[in-house]
């Protein structure tokens, strides 16, 4: 096997460079008390999980079963939503009800302006209209202005890798360059490599970081690119011998050939000062870069990025002349200070009609107004306008304007002193606009509206009788449960924009306690297995240091080396199994614990039924066993007696000896079968011939009758 060679360095460095030379430079193991100390934190943390994972679901199951028995049905469920004839004036304090109904008593943008005049813009509110009904209402006035979207406070951000991207820099990481100042002085300055890159790629008209005037660099010609990035880089090694010139790889080819950093050696030779020897040596033996390189050289550069629009926003902006940096390539700007005489930015407004009034929105005949649910999580979506009868059909002019030649740029200034009024507002989808046309101008206004976007839903909550009739709220006392774990709707069960029966609610949530409660018996035995993994993980640790320490050993550290890798990976294989198993079984047995705790009926059941299969599994083994291991046991084992043994006469008959095929498990002594001769009673004394032809006396065993035969071991 052939190894990269290593840099020439003295004898007194020659452990350290065969340990870089294969590979690891930079390779850290995981501490073995920190390893330790995370399994033992996950040991304590995965019982928790394991248990109120069952916990909670027993819980949340038994507070949804209550609920479908005690909940009430004021409506007759329709799928309409419609809800006729519901029942609601028997209903109590505290009384768990279902609804499944479209709201009543909404309003629309009609409505807003007319009845109740919240959209408090006088000379407007004529052109505020709309069909489309809604529990509230919100809206926000825009102005049609030049912006700076991007700017300072903003740069844009990339990620370099110093050995690849800007091999000027490769010598350094984060060990001997802990702020990647280094690394940013000589990729990410102007001209260098990485601002190249960030030019290339995001600067320039059409792109995200607009031109602008005074910029440190022009855009690179692509050309003049490749020249810059064509050199390849040289090594230079400790004992100060001449260079090598390496050959051209992917990686060395984004190299920066510039005078700039021939300049910067004299920089890099005196921070070459501040490394330790650990460093030094590292550099020195690195190589050229690889992909198995281990060193952390990545670091990011932020780079100025600025952009302009001219866009609509809430808010009055910025006078162009205020700009940090100006466009290059933005021809003419304009600056309106005030929108107009009756709107100021910003501006908006919201109306919602869900208060506790007999004419407020309801759902079956309950008020809204104490369920929390809606009224504090309502959600807006665009609301239609329609444009009103004898409104709309003019532009808002501006009153005078001054032009001016501004930094290379034409600078408007508008001014406007009179109101906005309902001839000049325009319905355009959800928005009043003072223009007719789309092709907006700076100074143009709009108004969009917002509508919310439930209209009916399906509920389980409670009821509260009130001043003003009865009111939906949150139950105290039902669909409660004390979960350890889960952040989940209590007191109250909703589906907003859905009509579906009390069954279906059920089903649903209980399918969704099921999904939470398998998730749990999957995270919690794989945080057990990481748990045992971290424990065991030390065994790794001195696996390699060993493999570390063997490697060092000169002429055959190397293959030596290989082989303690081998090793180092098969422990950690027969380590992710080991703790796998642990893992596992830890899991099972903690879930069994929690259904005993919280279902003692259906966990004694489980228990009785898991131990009545591993008993079953015990009769299996059992039956099975080798038959000849009990015999084998009573067997007359008798001593040798060398030659023929005298034998009294009517007592002892010679009987035919049957070697046994079977194999032995030593070579002394021999195990074979003999057949009790006719005549012979249990006790009888006979002679037997060994198969290696030793003659032996054995006794007849007790319970062996003529004709059967029985083992002998001698």
């Amino acid at each position: 096997i052939l190894a990269r060679p290593c840099a020439r360095v003295s004898n007194f460095e020659m452990n350290f460079a065969i340990n870089d030379c294969d590979g690891n430079l930079g390779e850290k193991k995981c501490n073995p008390c920190c390893s330790i100390c995370c399994g033992l934190i996950l040991i304590i943390v995965a019982p928790f999980v394991i248990w109120n994972t069952e916990g909670d679901y027993v819980k949340t199951l038994k507070a949804l079963d209550a609920a479908g028995k005690s909940a009430i049905e004021p409506c007759t469920f329709s799928e309409d939503g419609s809800c006729n004839d519901c029942k609601v004036g028997d209903l109590k304090n505290g009384d768990l009800v279902f609804f499944a109904c479209s709201f009543s008593n909404m309003r629309t943008l009609s409505a807003l302006a007319t009845e109740d005049k919240s959209f408090d813009i006088d000379a407007i509110r004529p052109a505020v209209g709309g069909l489309q009904k809604a529990v509230a209402f919100r809206w926000t006035a825009e102005m049609y202005q030049w912006r700076q979207t991007r700017g300072d406070d903003n740069p844009l951000q990339m990620a370099f890798d110093a050995e690849s991207d800007c091999p000027a820099a490769s010598r350094y990481d984060d060990d001997n360059d802990s702020g990647a100042t280094k690394r940013r002085a000589l990729c990410c300055q102007p001209g260098k490599v990485g601002y190249i890159k960030f030019q290339r790629k995001y600067y320039g008209k059409g792109r995200i970081c607009k031109p602008w005037q005074g910029a440190p660099m022009p855009k690179i010609e692509e050309g003049r690119l490749q020249a810059e990035m064509a050199t390849d880089l040289s090594m230079v090694f400790a004992d100060g011998d001449a260079a090598k010139e390496t050959a051209a790889t992917p990686s060395a080819n984004m190299a920066l050939a510039e005078t700039e950093d021939m300049e910067d050696e004299d920089l890099l030779e005196d921070e070459d000062d501040d490394l330790d020897h650990e460093s030094m040596a590292r550099r020195l033996l690195r190589g050229p870069p690889s992909s198995n390189s281990r060193r952390r050289t990545v670091f990011t550069c932020n780079f100025p990025c600025y952009d302009w629009q001219l866009t609509w926003t809430s808010k009055a902006e910025p006078d162009p002349k205020a700009w940090a940096q100006l466009p290059s390539e933005i021809p003419e700007v304009g600056y309106l200070p005030s929108a107009a005489g009756n709107l100021n930015l910003p501006f908006s407004g919201s109306k919602g009609y869900l208060e506790n009034t007999q004419d407020s929105v309801k759902i079956g005949g309950l008020t809204l107004s104490g369920f929390k649910p809606v009224t504090n999580k309502l959600s807006y979506i665009s609301s239609t306008t329609q444009q009103v009868k004898g409104t709309g059909g003019e532009d808002l002019t501006i009153g005078a304007s001054s032009q001016e030649k501004w930094k290379g740029m034409n600078y408007t200034s508008y001014t406007r002193e009179n109101d906005w009024t309902s001839k000049e507002a325009n319905a355009q989808q959800n928005c009043l606009v003072s223009r007719r046309s789309t092709g907006y101008k700076v100074g143009d206004l709009r108004i969009c509206f917002e509508r919310a976007d439930i209209t009916e839903m399906s509920v389980i909550a409670a009821v509260k009788q009130g001043g003003a009739g009865p009111e939906l709220v949150v139950s105290k006392d039902h669909l409660r449960a004390d979960t350890a774990m889960r952040i989940q709707d209590q007191g109250f069960r909703m589906r907003k924009n859905s009509i579906i029966s009390l069954e279906q609610m059920l089903a649903e949530e209980k399918g969704s306690n099921e999904s939470l409660l398998y998730a749990g018996r999957i995270i919690g035995p794989i945080i057990l297995w990481l748990a045992f993994y971290c424990c065991l993980q030390p065994i790794v640790w001195l696996v390699d240091k060993c493999g570390d320490s063997i490697d060092g050993i000169p002429c055959v550290g190397g293959c030596l080396g290989l082989l303690a890798d081998f090793v180092e990976t098969l422990v950690g294989i027969l380590i992710c199994i080991v703790s796998c198993c642990l893992g596992l079984g830890c899991g099972l047995f903690a879930m069994a614990c929690a259904w005993l705790y919280y279902r003692p009926l259906i966990g004694i059941c489980l228990l009785v039924l898991s131990l009545c299969f591993f008993a079953a599994v015990a009769y299996y083994a059992y039956s099975t066993r080798d038959p000849n291991k009990g015999r084998r046991r009573s067997s007359a084992r008798q001593p040798a007696v060398g030659a023929a043994v005298e034998l009294r006469e009517g007592n002892v008959q010679p009987a035919a000896a049957m070697p046994m095929a079977a194999a032995v498990a030593v070579p002394q002594p021999q195990l074979f079968q003999v057949q009790c001769p006719q005549g012979c009673a249990p006790g009888s004394q006979i002679l037997v011939t060994t198969p290696d032809g030793r003659q032996v006396s054995v006794q007849v065993p007790a319970g062996v009758s003529p004709g059967q035969a029985f083992q002998v071991q001698a």
